[in-house]
């Protein structure tokens, strides 16, 4: 009996090419991306690429993309790491209708006595611009509102909120996973600090997940002792290969202009070994999401439905539940 699958915003089978390009990094070119010798040097090079890929599907700068084992885990990162940065002491912003993997951080941070809003939304899940202008504070450290919902389809407007968080010097933060690849995410034009994404929504197996952050914004890194190489050679040396790769990435056609410009802005000069705007941490996945983007940057990815469900029955809860 032939089974039919219709829960693909839960997840997604992996997809054979990417499969593919993943399986040569298990046997044969399995280096440590650290290593200056020839198979770690690969290892860079196929994460270079992948960032590169990646920062053209969503429209950000190169240096701005970190992998991580999963979107919560992205999602986590930045709840804590702005709370560490701000030494556990502010007010954070989440909507009503968030993820477990934002609700849950944040409501272990008002237990370590951050004060946290739930911004309401209306019928259809919308959140209001007007009432997050009203919820900010001078002590907020971050805003949290995803940009589509995995149960109800609605699709928040992520531009008008980012800019409210803009006009008052507040980072704004958009879990992603529902929307990219499905729907146009552009973060060079809203303006986000922070967007995470779910490698395995989009046909990436599960265990790699990607936080997009803008290098001014101070984040305190969760993880520490990731050996040599996670901000020093190993960086410059998979910006030396995106370098080289962009051209070629653009020639495969696919791009346009403004995601192609999104490439090049990664090329804004940075001394050796400096760390602008706070710590950040890197945890590298491999070269599936390089063959997985570069899919959905050519177009060459079958189409897939935009986030829809059936309503849900959150509302306008006001309490973290």
């Amino acid at each position: 009996m032939r089974r039919i699958y219709l829960d693909y915003n839960a997840t997604t089978p992996a997809d054979p090419s990417v499969i593919d390009a993943m399986l040569p990094f298990f046997d044969e070119r399995f280096g440590n991306p650290g290593s200056a010798h020839a198979l770690g040097r690969e290892a860079a090079e196929a994460i270079a690429r992948a960032r590169s890929q990646v920062a053209a599907l969503v429209v950000c700068a190169f240096e701005d993309v970190y992998f991580t084992g999963c979107a919560t885990e992205a999602n986590n990162l930045v709840l804590f790491g702005r709370a560490a940065a701000s030494d556990w002491r502010g007010h954070i912003v989440v909507s009503a209708v968030e993820h477990p993997s934002v609700r849950e951080p944040a409501r272990v941070l008002a237990n370590r006595g951050i004060d946290v809003t739930v911004l309401p939304v209306d019928e259809t899940g919308l959140a209001d611009p007007d009432d997050l202008a009203r919820a900010i504070r001078p002590d907020t450290i971050v805003v949290s509102i995803m940009h589509a919902n995995n149960e109800t389809g609605t699709i928040q407007p992520v531009a008008e909120l980012a800019a409210v968080c803009r006009e008052r010097d507040i980072p704004f933060h958009s879990d992603c996973s529902q929307s990219a690849g499905k729907i146009p995410v552009d973060l060079s034009a809203w303006g986000a600090d922070f967007a995470t994404f779910a490698g395995h929504k989009v046909y990436v197996p599960k265990g790699i997940g990607v936080l997009a952050r803008r290098t001014e914004t101070p984040l305190v890194p969760m993880l520490h002792g990731g050996g040599p190489g996670t901000r020093s050679a190993r960086r410059h040396r998979e910006r030396a290969v995106h370098r080289r790769d962009r051209a070629r990435i653009r020639a495969r056609g696919g791009i346009d202009a403004q995601r192609a410009r999104s490439l090049a802005s990664a090329e804004r000069p940075a001394a050796h070994g400096a760390r602008r705007g706070g710590r950040r941490i890197e945890r590298s996945s491999g070269a599936a999401v390089a063959e997985h983007a570069q899919h959905f940057v050519s177009g060459s990815r079958r189409r897939r439905h935009p986030c829809k469900g059936a309503r849900s029955s959150c509302g306008n809860r006001r309490g973290l539940p």
